[in-house]
C-alpha cells in the first residue's frame, strides 16, 4: 500500500503537467497616435510630387501586352508611345504614394508650398555567382544594388528631408540585397534553363535579363518606402494594435477567465465609437493594475508552461498599455516563439495572430518612443 501511495505521489506533478491547458482568447484592440518627427508649417497646404527615373515602370507582362497592341507601328512612334505609357505609370504612382492629399493638403503643380522628389536611377546586378548548388534554396545567385533618393524642399529650396532608400528583398533571415535561388521557386522553367546553361557568360546574361524585368517592382518599392518616410516625418498617423487578454478553459479558472474577459472589454472601450461606452486610460487603469497583481500572483504558483504563457502574455499587454514598454518586452520574451512568430503561417483569430499583434505593438512603441501615444477617440 505504501509503495502505491509513494508511486502516486511521485506521478502527481507529471500528471498535472500533462493536463491540457486551452486558451480563451478575448480580443483587445487599442490605437496609437503617432506624432510627426518634423511637423510642416501650418500655413502650407499645396504640394507636388516629382519622380525622375531611368528604371522601367512596366512589368514584363505589361511590356508584352503593350508590344501586342503597338507592334505594327513605326520605330519612332513606338518609342514615343512607350515613353508616354511609362510616364503615365510613374505619374500614377507618384500621386498614389508620394503626393500628400489628406486634408488639408492638396496638389498644386504651379505654386506648391513644398515639393516631394524621388530620384531613382541606380539599378545594378553585381557579384554574380556561377557555381551554384541547386539543391540549396538559400544559394546566393547575385546582388541587386539599387538605391533612390527622396527629398522634400520648401518653396525657398530649403531642404526639409533628404534620405537614401536602398532596395532590400524580404528574407527569412532579414532584409537583404542578395538574390537567392528560392526567389525563383515559382518559376521552375527559368530555374531549369539556368541550371542547364553551362557557359558562364551566357548564364550571367540570362540572370541579368531576368532580373531587369523586376525594375518596375523595385521602382514601386522605392515609392512605397518613400510614402512611409513622408508620413513618419511630416504627418500625424494612427496605428491599430490588436492582441488579446487570455483566459483558461475549465471550472478551476472560471473566475480568473471572467476577469480577463472584463479587462479585454475595458481595453476595447478605449476605441469605442459610442461616447457613452468610451473609456479613457485613467478610467481603466485601476482594472489593469488589479489584473497585473492577479496575473503576477498566478505566475508565482504556476508550474504548467501554458499557464505561465497566459500570465506572461496578459502582463505584457497590460504593461504596454500602461506605458511600461521595457517591462512589457521582458514578459514578451518569456513567451515561446515570440521572436519567430512573423516567420510562421498565421490564421486569423489564432493565438499566434494575437501574439504577433502584441509583438508589433511593442515594436511601434519602441520605434516611435514618446511620439506614439494612446489615441483617445
Amino acid at each position: 500500500m505504501r509503495k502505491l501511495v509513494l508511486a502516486l505521489a511521485l506521478c502527481m506533478p507529471f500528471i498535472g503537467f500533462a493536463q491540457k491547458v486551452k486558451f480563451i482568447k478575448n480580443p483587445a484592440t487599442w490605437t496609437y497616435k503617432i506624432a510627426p518627427k518634423k511637423a510642416l508649417d501650418k500655413s502650407w497646404k499645396k504640394n507636388k510630387a516629382i519622380v525622375e527615373t531611368t528604371l522601367d515602370p512596366m512589368t514584363y507582362e505589361q511590356q508584352n501586352e503593350w508590344n501586342r497592341k503597338n507592334g505594327s507601328k513605326g520605330i519612332e512612334k513606338k518609342k514615343e508611345l512607350y515613353a508616354k505609357a511609362s510616364q503615365d505609370i510613374v505619374d500614377k504612382w507618384a500621386r498614389k504614394y508620394l503626393l500628400i492629399t489628406q486634408y488639408p493638403f492638396r496638389q498644386d503643380k504651379q505654386a506648391p508650398d513644398f515639393t516631394i522628389k524621388l530620384t531613382a536611377n541606380e539599378f545594378k546586378i553585381e557579384n554574380t555567382q556561377l557555381d551554384i548548388d541547386f539543391s540549396d534554396k538559400q544559394s546566393v545567385l547575385c546582388e541587386v544594388n539599387a538605391t533612390a533618393r527622396l527629398t522634400v524642399t520648401d518653396k525657398n529650396d530649403q531642404v526639409l528631408l533628404d534620405e537614401q532608400i536602398r532596395y532590400l528583398i524580404d528574407d527569412k533571415d532579414g532584409p537583404t540585397n542578395k538574390v537567392k535561388l528560392n526567389l525563383f521557386l515559382l518559376d521552375p522553367v527559368f530555374k531549369l534553363k539556368f541550371k542547364l546553361t553551362r557557359k558562364p557568360e551566357k548564364r550571367k546574361r540570362m540572370l541579368q535579363r531576368k532580373l531587369n524585368r523586376y525594375q518596375a517592382d523595385v521602382l514601386e518599392y522605392f515609392m512605397i518606402e518613400g510614402e512611409t518616410m513622408i508620413k513618419s516625418y511630416f504627418l500625424n498617423q494612427r496605428q491599430e494594435a490588436v492582441s488579446a487578454i487570455l483566459g483558461i478553459k475549465g471550472k478551476k479558472y472560471k473566475e480568473f477567465s471572467e476577469l480577463s474577459k472584463s479587462i479585454s472589454k475595458s481595453i476595447n472601450k478605449l476605441s469605442s465609437l459610442s461616447k457613452k461606452r468610451r473609456k479613457t486610460l485613467t478610467d481603466i487603469k485601476p482594472e489593469l493594475e488589479a489584473g497585473i497583481q492577479r496575473w503576477k500572483a498566478e505566475l508565482e504558483k504556476a508550474n504548467h508552461p501554458k499557464v505561465k504563457q497566459v500570465m506572461h502574455h496578459n502582463l505584457a499587454v497590460a504593461l504596454l498599455i500602461l506605458g511600461d514598454v521595457a517591462k512589457a518586452r521582458e514578459y514578451l520574451e518569456k513567451i515561446p516563439d515570440y521572436d519567430v512568430v512573423n516567420k510562421k503561417m498565421i490564421m486569423s483569430g489564432s493565438y499566434r495572430a494575437y501574439l504577433k499583434g502584441l509583438v508589433d505593438a511593442i515594436k511601434v512603441k519602441e520605434k516611435y518612443l514618446e511620439r506614439a501615444t494612446l489615441y483617445q477617440f
